[in-house]
């Protein structure tokens, strides 16, 4: 007999690939688009689980980030944030994330705040991108570093995404710190802003979707079960995208199988399941969409079924 064995790949919510998405805003059926839904509003949990800089006074006299622009990140006039200096905008929308491609290049700009230096004294402004993820921004994932005296000046530099960079979401920290250049990601200070960001760093195939919001608002898969591979969200995901081929299932070619997918906390959401029954690499063959189904509750069970063609070719996909 001859096999396909399917593993899971998990997005925000699910697949094989499983994809999920909120019903407050539009969703696209391919795979490796970005989910348009629109942000539901309300307290966001912060997903960071990088250090958090401090500072005594902050950016309250106008030692700050004033505008941040890299690709689709956008976030211009920000002023002053009125905390503590540290901003996780983490999932907070289209604004803040950004999809990189390794091996590419792209331009990064800042803003300088609105204050002025006196004479001799500066603003430094320092970028990291996390590439190899590991919730350490260290010296050698530095891309910007520059310091000027001019209130609300642009500066930038082009920044090349190593070709080796680990594939998946990660962090990018923007930095300032007053009449300081010896700065690091995590250290404290007087005067100055701190902001946070999400990239998604695209490297081979299978494409990574770029989920803007994320699941932490309760937009995710509690549980899937097909065959013998039954797995289990135990709790909030920290990003748009897990990847769980270490989890799998061996299915019979011409077989009709039975599949459960369970919501998450949030109700209504949507989910998607495809299966690469080629082995190409993508989701986008006419008959790898399994399933399109909308849930309206919470940790409620859709049934459905996962047929494999004929056709499908034998072995991990």
């Amino acid at each position: 007999m001859r096999y396909t064995t399917a593993r899971l790949s998990l997005t925000a919510t699910l697949s094989l690939v499983l994809v999920n998405a909120t019903a407050q805003g539009g969703i696209s059926h391919a795979p490796h688009h970005p989910f348009t839904a629109a942000p539901k509003g309300g307290d966001r949990v912060l997903l960071n689980q990088y250090c958090a800089p401090s500072y005594t006074v902050g950016p309250a006299d106008g030692d700050l980030i004033d505008g941040v622009q890299f690709g689709t990140i956008n976030y211009q006039g920000s002023g002053d944030n009125g905390g503590t200096g540290y901003t996780d905008l983490s999932y907070e929308g289209v604004l803040f994330a950004m999809e990189l491609v390794a091996g590419n290049s792209y331009f990064l700009n800042l803003t300088s705040g609105p204050y002025q230096p006196p004479n001799g004294a500066f603003e430094h402004y320092k970028v990291w991108i996390d590439f190899d993820h590991d919730l350490v921004f260290e010296p050698g994932e530095e891309v910007l570093n520059a310091q000027t005296n001019a209130p609300y000046y642009s500066f930038g530099v082009s920044v090349t995404i190593p070709v080796d960079a680990a594939a998946g979401y990660t962090g990018m920290r923007v930095r300032n710190v007053y009449n300081d250049a010896s700065f690091t990601p995590c250290s404290s200070h007087n005067y100055g802003e701190t902001e946070d960001y999400t990239v998604l760093i695209q490297n081979g195939l299978p494409c990574i979707p770029l989920s803007w919001f994320g699941g932490h608002d309760g937009d995710y898969a509690s549980a899937v079960t097909v065959g013998d591979l039954a797995y289990t969200q135990a709790s909030t995901p920290v990003h748009g995208y897990t990847s769980r081929m270490d989890l799998g299932t061996h299915l019979r070619r011409g077989t009709t199988n039975a599949m459960q997918i369970v919501s998450g906390p949030y109700a209504s959401d949507y989910f998607i399941v495809w299966a690469d029954w080629n082995h190409d690499g993508d989701f986008d063959d006419a008959d790898e969409m399994i399933d399109y189904a909308q849930i309206n509750a919470a940790f409620t069970p859709h049934n459905t079924v996962l047929s494999v063609p004929d056709h499908a070719l034998v072995g991990y996909t």
